[in-house]
């Protein structure tokens, strides 16, 4: 029979200590391990953090970390070195920082699969599979962080450092002022003992929701980004094949950023996102300037290939700043490769779609792409751009509206070639 004892803070603020006794029927005992956080462990935060301590501990590979009817208030970060279950009842369970703590709620260290699928033996690949040491498979579901205000600078959400195979499914992260979801080492992690190179391999990530989240302003800076994909500037492999399901991206302060270092040639690659929402902040025109937003919608830097995104829907941006850019890294200029744009709709972009500083191919079709307000195509000369196409389902001709310093670019409306 389970024990988990503690001490949980009342309504009137005094230190009450708990403890709680459950009995699992044996073969829930030999399955999984169900772990409420309200009903077996007091509730609040630090019914969760000792929640996810006996499911890390014991629960097994299978354990779930229940959590109720929100909000929880949490002043510190959990470490989730298991691949265990954290699931809510919806986006109504809400977790929110409280006091002047800012960090992730969550962060993920050291969750791969151990070579349990790919390695080899000898002459050929192994054999057996060991479920002990395959430590992939980590699940966020249904569940919500989101703050009631952004007056602490740079709070986050959830951090992922070294993760195969994982899920997150609707998860919605609301008024953060640092990076709601950081996918991949920083640099400064990326060599942490038990880390290989920082990556995020081979997860699914389906209705995720960030709302209001990193932290800019009109001049540009800051430049704390919403959300972040990346590698760390390690040696090993690379974040790759990650597929994003209707992911929305919408009023946020902050850009998407989309970084692959390239130590060593190792490139974040093969990322794909279906059904996007892309909205930049709301425009208003009591603003000063009533096109806030001061940021690139998603950038692509470094070593990052094979992107694509399919099913757009992109609109509220500012002049002299485009849905997508792309650009070398700073420290090795590494550049982005073979970008793919499918299905855009355009509405009401005063900046331009796509700018190449740095990048080898660019192919966007879509409609209302000609309606932009700058270049549908800006290629920097010094970019080493090859080859890209633009291609027009609806009724806006994209004639004209591409600025070519470097490589070929072919422009179709209705099939129709023109000039670009």
């Amino acid at each position: 029979m389970p024990t988990v004892s503690g001490v949980v803070t009342d309504k009137t603020g005094n230190s009450v200590p708990w403890s709680t006794s459950w009995t699992l029927s044996t073969e829930e005992d030999e399955m999984t391990a169900f772990l409420d956080v309200d009903r077996q462990f007091g509730g609040g935060w630090a019914g969760v953090q000792a929640a996810v301590t006996e499911a890390q501990a014991s629960g097994g590979p299978s354990a779930v970390v229940l959590l109720g009817k929100g909000p929880y208030t949490f002043t510190s970060s959990i470490n989730i070195t298991r691949p265990i279950t954290i699931m809510g009842g919806g986006i109504r369970t809400r977790l929110r920082h409280g006091g002047t703590f800012a960090g992730p709620a969550f962060r993920c260290e050291n969750l791969k699969r151990s070579g349990q699928w790919e390695s080899t033996a000898g002459s050929g690949p192994i054999q057996s599979y060991d479920e002990s040491v395959d430590d992939g498979g980590m699940t966020f579901r249904d569940f919500a962080i989101v703050d009631d205000n952004r007056s602490v600078a740079n709070r986050q959400g959830i951090y992922c450092i070294d993760v195969d195979d994982m899920l997150m499914d609707n998860v919605q992260f609301g008024f953060l002022t640092g990076t709601a979801l950081k996918l991949g080492a920083d640099d400064a992690d990326a060599n942490i003992s038990g880390v290989s190179s920082g990556r995020i391999r081979e997860s699914d990530f389906r209705r995720i929701r960030i709302y209001r989240c990193g932290s800019g302003a009109p001049s540009g800076t800051p430049d704390v980004p919403a959300m972040i994909l990346q590698n760390g500037n390690a040696d090993g492999d690379g974040s790759n094949q990650n597929f994003f399901h209707q992911l929305r991206f919408v009023y946020n302060e902050g850009r998407m950023l989309i970084r692959g270092a390239g130590f060593g040639g190792n490139s974040l690659r093969r990322t794909i996102f279906r059904d996007t929402q892309l909205h930049a902040l709301a425009d208003n025109s009591n603003w000063s300037p009533s096109k806030y937003f001061p940021f690139d919608l998603v950038t692509l830097e470094g070593s990052v290939r094979e992107t694509v995104f399919d099913g757009v829907t992109i609109n509220g941006t500012k002049a002299g700043t485009f849905g997508w850019r792309m650009k070398g890294h700073a420290l090795n200029g590494e550049t982005p490769k073979r970008l793919t744009l499918r299905n855009v709709n355009v509405v009401n972009m005063a900046g331009g779609i796509v700018r190449v500083d740095k990048g080898d191919t660019v192919h966007l079709d879509g409609t209302g792409l000609g309606s932009a307000g700058e270049s549908v195509l800006s290629i920097a000369a010094d970019s080493g751009f090859s080859t890209g196409s633009v291609e027009e389902f609806g009724i806006n001709n994209p004639a004209g509206k591409s600025d070519v310093g470097a490589g070929t670019v072919r422009a179709f409306h209705h099939g129709l070639s023109v000039t670009p």
